[in-house]
């Protein structure tokens, strides 16, 4: 190709040469007006300037500057602009600006030839030139959008039959539409539906503007046909439109088809409003699950349109009876007061669902109070007001309840009943609380109003239980009795047990015969096993301190065979009541069983010191002794062991073996000092000595002991006998002091023991914390009579201290070596309490675990032993175990502990992905418990539900919930740390497409395929 050119422009040098000597000017003219302009600006370079004529050379210069446009050379417009420099004032500006004009336009910048076609004196131009050019100026207008310039351009060309008069009158008729003059534009497209390669286009138009003048049945009748043959691009478009009609007609069926052909086909985005159009469809259809989805992705924005959605949403999930999720979306229609009426219905709607759901954490009360107050002259008002009242008698939030309540001032008959109810359920609140002595207050308030009979005997009766656990037995008989005489008490579930309940009151102020009485009245109809035993246990022992003793037997004996707790207990009772009642027979044989019947009893050890008593009294010498030494070798934290050492001994002096009546004797002084015990053991191994003729033996022997002096003076035990009948006549204040002198003034006091256990008993019955100076002394000394009461005393202090480490060692001593089972079961429960108190997960687990094993559970403690196991099975991620007591919990309680254990079967659940079943059980947690921080905590969970299901809008809702009725700032903030994490998640959706807009967008396709067809038109034209 470069050959080519190199030859051709040496040719042409050599032919201008000969040109030039014979001036042949029109030999260039001929070229440009071939429109040979490569040739041509070959031709004008080679000209010599000198050669030519003033006129030439400026026609040279302008030639030049076609050339350059023509052959799209980079100079094209600083050629032509050179000639306006040059030439100011020639013959050619007029042609110069025109195509300086053309130039900008061909290169799109269509200002920059607004700016040189306004230059033109068009009466210079030709006719063809003149039409181009008007054409041209108001295609540019037209592009800068400024129409009304645009108009005048495309004006001049009116009925002029000009080569581009369809695209002008296109470009008249999209005006018209722009600018909102359908009727002008429809007209207008109308004549150029068949033009070839506008016609295709100007049809959308005409579709579009029957669509935006509401002409929808002509819109059908158009669109649908041109639906069929429309390109893959504007079929989407054209599908929006017939579905709109058959919105617009309410043929909602058939709008479906076209509205979703639409969103399915489309590349944009799809609007807002589409969603909502489609979704209303499927709700007039009936279609609830697709039209809810629909609606919830309107809800993004806070407009009118999400307020109809909002509502509609509602409606769609109250027909499904999903009121929980209704009741969000009522609650979001009516915060917009875009339209007043439907806000208000919205409002009234969402009230009704708090009062009706109980699974909600919104509050009831304040939700009616607040539609009051915002609809004062609402026509629901009397309906709202009418639910508040009722609201108030339904309400788990006792405490927000009764303040409403007082706020009201003068009550009415029916807010009286529910101020009853509210007070009596904040009384057994407080119960269930450990909060005995407000919990009285509160039933006393109860009480204020007895219209409810059935409340009112309710108030006596827990008013009672209440008295009862504060230790004022005798209120406690008179609440009890109040609520026996109430009116309507014997039909509730208490009245069978306020005959347990009065007579464990009597039989704790040891007034047995009235015990007696309301136990065996229970024990006549008992439905409860447990308390059967436990009444049948107390009847016997209130016969027992009545010395009635066969009396006693019967009912010890009923207990026995109840068979539920405390049989060795009852069976030992029973050989008890034998023995005194002079039937050692049956003593014997009631001794024996429970040995053998029951190895492990802490009763085995009295029965085999009993029973060996028994036969030694009846000369049955060997079987007594095998005995005695068994309670010796098998009990060695018994306190019968020195008795039974003694009597070894006793009965070994009596029978001349002095090797073994002196170890017997020994081992009483040295493992048992400073008791009643070791004194007559000392005693023993006097006379053994002295009848031995060994007294020296004897005296080396007392030397060695600390504690006892052969000499000592009479003074130490006179001094000891005078405090100690001080204690015994309740004289705590002298006793302590006559203790404390004989402590002091005898060292080595022969009652040393015995002193500091009653100095701490005295001081203890005062409410002297000092006692556990004295209980800890009398821990040093070894197993003693004393040890376990010590041990339980010390315990109890450090307890009431806080020093639950030590107290938690105590009672571990106390475990290993009490024999009363009530003892073992203190230490077993303290223990618990301690390391709960302490946090020592491992010993806490432990100690729960033998708090299950005991019998007499009450449902507190199985609650706090089971909590534990469970939180421990949870953590270890064995879920069925927890799960297992946390059931347990639920059913029992419905305290904080009731709930916490709740929301962990919910949370549970979630880990395994049911969320059907975590929605289930957060609900029931709401509606059965009334323990806030759990219930947010649920709801925060449910939230969690919600966006795992993909349901962003009623996860925001539920969240908002807590975020607007929670007081506690930990997990107000949660939820609305997590509220803000969806919200940023709907961004992050809403940015992956733009949003589209209702108006068909032509214009650009136009101006890409008109703009190459009026290159081709205009070479075409010029080339003629």
């Amino acid at each position: 190709m470069r050959i080519i050119q190199i030859f051709l422009f040496a040719f042409v040098l050599s032919s201008f040469g000969a040109a030039a000597q014979s001036a042949d000017w029109n030999k260039v003219q001929e070229l440009i007006a071939k429109r040979n302009y490569a040739l041509a600006q070959l031709y004008l370079s080679a000209l010599e300037v000198d050669n030519l004529t003033p006129l030439q050379i400026e026609e040279r210069q302008f030639d030049l500057a076609v050339c350059a446009m023509e052959l799209f050379n980079e100079d094209a417009a600083f050629q032509l602009e050179k000639y306006l420099q040059e030439y100011p004032t020639g013959l050619f500006v007029n042609d110069v600006r025109f195509n300086l004009g053309n130039l900008f336009f061909r290169e799109k910048n269509y200002t920059a030839a607004i700016a040189k076609y306004a230059q033109l004196n068009t009466d210079l131009l030709k006719n063809d030139e003149r039409d181009m050019f008007y054409f041209r100026q108001g295609y540019s207008y037209f592009v800068e959008e400024n129409f009304e310039e645009a108009k005048l351009s495309f004006k001049e060309l009116k009925g002029v039959q000009f080569k581009f008069k369809d695209l002008t009158k296109y470009y008249v008729a999209h005006i018209a539409y722009l600018e909102g003059n359908y009727a002008t534009a429809l007209n207008g497209f109308e004549t150029l539906k068949e033009v070839p390669g506008i016609g295709s286009i100007v049809r959308y138009y005409i579709a579009q503007i029957y669509y935006l003048q509401g002409r929808n049945q002509e819109l059908l009748i158009f669109a649908l046909p041109l639906l069929d043959s429309a390109n893959t691009k504007r079929s989407p478009e054209i599908a929006r439109l017939i579905g709109d009609a058959y919105y617009r007609t309410n043929q909602f069926g058939k709008s479906i088809t076209f509205l979703e052909r639409f969103q399915n086909a489309t590349t944009q985005k799809i609007g807002r409003l589409d969603k909502y159009q489609l979704g209303f469809a499927y709700y007039q259809e009936r279609n609830l699950e697709r039209a809810s989805v629909l609606f919830q992705e309107v809800l993004q924005e806070e407009d009118s349109l999400a307020q109809y959605a909002a509502y509609h949403l509602a409606d769609c999930y109250m027909q499904n009876n999903q009121k929980g999720y209704a009741l969000n979306a009522y609650k979001h229609a009516a915060s917009f007061n875009f339209d007043a009426n439907l806000q208000e219905h919205a409002a009234f709607n969402h009230a009704k669902l708090v009062y009706e759901q109980e699974a909600t954490y919104a509050d009831a009360v304040g939700v009616f109070q607040n539609y009051i107050t915002q609809f004062p002259k609402s026509k629901f008002l009397p309906l709202v007001q009418d639910y508040l009242v009722k609201s108030y008698s339904s309400s788990s939030n006792y405490i927000e309840a009764l303040a409403a309540l007082e706020r009201l001032g003068q009550l009415t008959f029916e807010q009286k009943q529910v101020y009853q109810r509210m007070a009596f359920f904040r009384g057994l609140e407080l119960f269930n609380q450990d909060d005995k002595e407000k919990a009285i207050q509160l039933f006393d308030q109860s009480l204020t109003y007895t219209s409810l009979p059935e409340y009112k005997a309710l108030s006596y009766y827990w008013k009672g239980e209440a008295f009862h656990a504060l230790g004022e037995f005798s209120q406690a008989v008179n609440q009890f009795e109040k609520f026996l005489y109430a009116s309507g008490s014997f039909r509730l579930a208490e009245y069978a047990n306020v005959y347990y309940s009065l007579g464990y009151a009597h039989y704790q102020q040891q007034n047995y015969t009235s015990a007696i009485k309301w136990f065996r009245k229970y024990i006549k109809n008992a439905a409860e096993e447990q308390k059967l035993n436990d009444a049948c246990l107390r009847v016997g022992d209130a016969y027992f301190m009545n010395k009635q003793y066969m009396r006693a037997v019967d009912f010890y004996a009923q207990a026995e065979n109840t068979a539920v707790f405390d049989i060795d207990y009852a069976i030992y009772q029973q050989a008890i009541c034998y023995g005194l009642s002079g039937e050692i027979a049956k003593k014997k044989v009631t001794l024996s069983q429970l040995i053998i019947e029951h190895t492990a009893s802490p009763y085995v050890d009295d029965a085999k010191y009993a029973l060996a008593n028994i036969h030694l009294s009846n000369g049955l010498q060997e079987e007594g002794l095998l005995h005695l030494q068994d309670v010796v070798d098998n009990h060695p934290y018994s306190p019968l062991v020195k008795k039974a050492l003694l009597k070894l001994g006793l009965y070994h002096y009596n029978t001349d073996n002095a090797s073994l009546a002196i170890a017997n004797f020994k081992r009483v002084i040295e493992d048992y000092p400073a008791t009643t015990e070791s004194s007559e053991a000392l005693v023993g191994l006097k006379n053994v000595f002295v009848e031995a003729g060994d007294v020296r033996s004897y005296f080396n022997y007392v030397e060695g002991l600390s504690n006892v002096s052969v000499s000592a003076s009479a003074q130490d035990s006179i001094t000891y006998e005078a405090a100690e009948m001080l204690y015994a006549k309740g004289e705590h204040v002298r006793a302590i002091s006559a203790f404390g002198e004989y402590l002091q003034n005898f060292p080595q006091a022969a009652f040393k023991l015995s002193a500091h256990f009653y100095n701490a008993e005295a001081l203890f019955a005062l409410g002297k914390n000092e006692a556990l100076t004295d209980y800890l002394a009398v821990l040093e000394f070894k197993q003693n009579q004393f040890t376990e009461r010590a041990l339980s005393q010390a315990a109890r202090i450090e307890i009431g201290q806080h020093d639950f480490g030590v107290a938690a060692l105590h009672y571990t001593q106390l475990l290993a070596q009490a024999q009363d089972k009530e003892l073992q079961r203190e230490a077993t429960i303290a223990l618990l309490n301690c390391y709960v108190e302490l946090q020592n997960a491992d010993q806490m687990l432990a100690a729960a675990q033998a708090v299950m094993a005991l019998d007499k559970l009450d449902n507190d403690l199985q609650v706090k032993a089971r909590s534990i196991i469970a939180n421990h099975a949870f953590e270890q991620s064995e879920y069925h175990l927890a799960k297992k007591h946390y059931q347990w919990i639920v059913s029992a309680t419905n305290s904080e502990a009731g709930a916490k254990a709740q929301y962990q079967l919910a949370y549970i659940l979630f880990l395994q992905d049911d969320f059907t079943a975590t929605e289930e059980q957060i609900f029931r947690l709401a509606e059965n418990f009334t323990d806030d921080y759990h219930i947010a905590k649920g709801f925060i969970l449910l939230g969690d539900v919600y966006l795992s299901q993909g349901n962003l809008f009623q996860a925001k809702a539920t969240l908002e919930s807590v975020i607007e009725n929670h007081d506690g700032e930990e997990l107000k903030q949660l939820a609305i740390d997590k509220k803000q994490a969806i919200e940023a998640l709907e961004v992050q959706q809403n940015q992956t497409q733009e949003e589209s807009e209702i108006i068909i967008d032509l214009l650009k396709d136009m101006e890409i395929d008109f703009d190459d067809l009026m290159e081709e038109e205009i070479l075409e034209q010029d080339e003629e």
